[in-house]
């Protein structure tokens, strides 16, 4: 193994939104070969996709220590093969996994963990082969078109089987159907989704007579692809898929039920000291069973259970709040009540949890004051998109219904509700998962910034970084709703994978400070696009990600750029109709003579050939003769006025490695002429006039003619049009007001129009105001 390659088996976490969205493309992984690997062993994995040669090390979001790179093989441009070793006491689970090249990191691939060997399934066997498999087993193959894998399996009369397929939670289209055949051909069983695996399945069967049994799988549309891949387990595991309580805190004991097993109770203690946060928890049936996991969050709040009857509100269940509440709406129109004291007032911050978690339910909440009334309901749309806020106008007794907005119910339903002592929250959401970023310079994050009642400074901190890697600037100002940082090292700052926290800090005069993690949100797979290139809505798989993919950022320190670059200017104006251009400034090292090329993102900016897209930019590469470069902004007739931050990327190759450099500007898209008002005195008595200066304010590229257009309004007299001639600043027009207007404001619509470019430029400006006294008494 390499110097280089050594530097980067450590490994991290983290997530990209949207489409691939790079500006250069960089590895892409399409699918791992198996997408399983066992805890305590050795696995040769196979990374296949694009952009994939000179492979030096991999990303997981697995604990750095919990996985190993051993040896990195040759690879080339559409395979990598890098040997891995877990640790033995690796979680369980679905993890995230990136290819790192030399050119920097590829996009997330999901991957799991488990502890039970894995068996590949042969790909000569015949089509209608099924090979004996001794329980338990985990076994992994690609999922063919039209095609039915099949495996034999020995039980005894009365044994009990867990099945489980995984290939939907890997984030591709796969809707893997398992159906359960006797000897005789006779279907004994089938489960197509299991409610929490998204399209995947984990069910149990007892086998009421012994012999041999097919287990098949396929997709249930007989659909398939080359870089869908499913995992079988089989064996004694609990076919649990979520608890109750689906939180608890860190040092206290708890015990957790099962809807879906019924009887099924196990204790559980995590250490005090284990950080916030959602994690997957391994169950067995019996200390010696095999293992599945759960989803399990660990917090401050403490668990408070449902206790039945609780379907009616004169039978609450009483609980203590802050906490978090649980429950299962247990079958069809299933309500449960929880009741609280508040004090008049107090403020809470609701947050409704079901299909996270694993449940069915698309929560309906209300709420009730001390006096029986409703004064608030909120619905499963209001409940995903955050939590929502209660202010006590009275103080006592307050009661919370959770119901299904279907009336729906059944096992499935389970939810969590966390209360939290209410007032000023923050929210920070970074719109990059990785940075690769070479030693000297920087890459900018950029991040967006939610309030909650908090309109202060936000300070940022960086944990897990490596020596010389700092976040600048590092403070949020207030009332910020989005922000660039840049994340800078040092020539001295070491090569390799960094995993990265930034947490953010806002001090409150009186009360203790708030603390957030920044977030991202991963883009696992592809987001396809329609013929009229519109994106399609994510899948659930694709939103719904394992937790170890949103809290931390994965960095990668590659050799020092032997280019740099420089915006003379931090805001382009864009005039709608016309072109701007937009100048860079790049420095080289001795000796670099590769062409540098640059690409721009954001906002309304797109490519040429996409019509959809409203701005697009075409630039001149910059060479050792040309240091200077220079780019040309285009707008189409649809250009929205608007003002949004846009990502320049400069890219060149340098001995098979490709290096990008970032850097951010402001693009304001604005009109060629935006008139304004002067009026010569504030007010007029009736039957006065007003002369009203209007000012052209056109663009400096600009000096055509615009025409005004006025009113009509009663009670006045003006011109319907006046036009500002070419080249000429401004206009001054009369406005009489008739004797018998009457006193007060009076609000004249205006609206304005001139040819830029031969495209028509129409705006509508703020009404003119006139003022009219009232008349002297005398």
């Amino acid at each position: 193994m390499s110097r280089f390659a050594v530097r980067y088996f450590l490994i991290v976490t983290c997530v990209a939104w949207g489409a691939p969205d790079r500006a250069y493309s960089q590895a892409f992984v399409e699918h791992l070969s198996p997408p399983i690997l066992q805890r305590g062993a050795a696995t040769k994995l196979q990374l296949l996709g694009t952009e994939t040669a000179g492979a030096v090390g991999l990303w997981s979001s697995l604990p750095p220590e919990m996985l190993r790179v051993r040896s990195i093989g040759a690879g080339d441009a559409t395979k990598a093969e890098v040997e891995v070793e877990l640790a033995a006491n690796a979680p369980l689970g679905i993890y995230g996994l990136r290819l790192a090249t030399r050119s920097g990191l590829s996009n997330v691939h999901l991957f799991a963990v488990d502890e039970l060997p894995i068996a590949v399934r042969p790909a000569d066997l015949p089509a209608d082969a099924a090979p004996p498999v001794t329980l338990p087993a985990c076994i992994t193959a690609p999922c063919r078109p039209a095609t039915v894998d099949r495996y034999a399996i020995t039980v005894q009369a009365g044994q009990r089987v867990t099945f489980e397929v995984i290939g939907n939670r890997f984030g591709k289209d796969y809707d893997p159907l398992v159906q359960i055949r006797n000897a005789a051909g006779k279907l004994v069983a089938e489960c197509d989704n299991s409610v929490g695996l998204y399209a995947d399945c984990r069910f149990a069967h007892t086998f009421a007579a012994a012999g041999v049994y097919s287990v098949e799988v396929r997709d249930a549309r007989f659909e398939g692809n080359p870089t869908w891949h499913y995992v079988l387990r089989m064996g004694d595991f609990p076919e649990a898929r979520m608890s109750i309580p689906s939180a608890i805190q860190p040092g206290v004991a708890a015990i957790l039920t099962f809807p879906q097993v019924a009887g099924l109770q196990l204790p559980v203690t995590l250490p005090a000291d284990r950080p916030l946060g959602t994690v997957f928890h391994e169950i067995r049936n019996s200390p010696a069973g095999q293992a599945t996991w759960i989803p399990l969050t660990i917090t401050d709040l403490p668990p408070q259970l449902e206790v039945e009857p609780n379907d009616k509100i004169e039978t609450a269940t009483p609980v203590k709040v802050p906490a978090t509440l649980n429950g299962v709406l247990g079958q069809p129109g299933d309500s449960d009540y929880f009741a609280f004291e508040l004090t008049q007032g107090q403020k809470l911050q609701f947050q409704g949890i079901s299909r996270v978690l694993g449940g069915a339910a698309d929560l309906e909440l209300v709420m009730f004051d001390a006096d029986g009334r409703e004064v608030r309901r909120v619905d499963d749309v209001e409940l995903e998109e955050g939590n929502f806020a209660f202010n006590a106008g009275k103080a006592g007794l307050h009661r919370l219904q959770v119901r299904d907005i279907a009336r729906d119910g059944g096992p499935e339903f389970a939810y969590r509700i966390e209360v939290r002592a209410g007032g000023p929250q923050i929210q920070l959401l970074a719109e990059t998962p990785d940075l690769t970023i070479p030693q000297g310079t920087f890459q900018p994050l950029a991040l967006k910034v939610t309030r909650t009642e908090f309109a202060g400074d936000i300070r940022l901190e960086l944990r897990g970084a490596p020596a010389g890697m700092t976040l600048e600037p590092a403070v949020i100002p207030g009332t910020a709703t989005e922000f660039v940082a840049n994340l800078t090292t040092t020539a001295a700052t070491p090569e390799g994978i960094a995993n990265l926290q930034i947490v953010g800090t806002a001090t409150i005069e009186g009360a203790p400070p708030l603390q957030t993690i920044v977030r991202t949100k991963p883009m696992v797979d592809r987001q396809l696009r329609n013929v009229d290139l519109i994106l399609y809505a994510l899948r659930e798989d694709q939103i719904l990600l394992p937790p170890s993919l949103t809290s931390q950022l994965a960095v990668m320190v590659t050799p020092p750029s032997p280019f740099q670059i420089e915006l003379p200017t931090q805001l382009v104006e864009l005039t709608r109709f016309q072109t701007v251009d937009f100048p860079i400034v790049t420095t080289r090292t001795a000796g670099f003579a590769a062409p540098i090329t640059f690409k721009v993102k954001g906002g309304q900016i797109g490519v040429e050939k996409e019509e959809r897209n409203q701005i697009y930019a075409k630039f001149t590469p910059a060479t050792p003769e040309q240091l200077k470069a220079s780019g040309t902004f285009f707008n189409r007739i649809l250009t929205n006025l608007a003002k949004h931050r846009v990502d320049l990327t400069a890219s060149a190759e340098v001995n098979g490695q490709r290096i990008n450099l970032t850097r951010t500007f402001t693009l304001d898209v604005r009109s060629a002429f935006q008139p304004t008002y002067e009026l010569a005195q504030p007010m007029i008595p009736p039957g006065g006039t007003v002369k009203v200066k209007i000012l052209a304010n056109r663009v400096p590229t600009f000096d055509g003619p615009i025409t005004m257009t006025m009113g009509p309004y009663s009670g006045f007299k003006f011109p319907e049009t006046v036009e500002i001639p070419k080249g000429q600043p401004f206009v001054e027009v009369d406005f009489k007001a008739e004797p018998q207007t009457n006193p007060g404001r009076h609000d004249i619509r205006m609206q304005v129009a001139g040819f830029v470019n031969k495209y028509e430029e129409s705006l509508n400006l703020p009404n003119l105001q006139i003022e009219i006294k009232k008349p002297d008494a005398k």
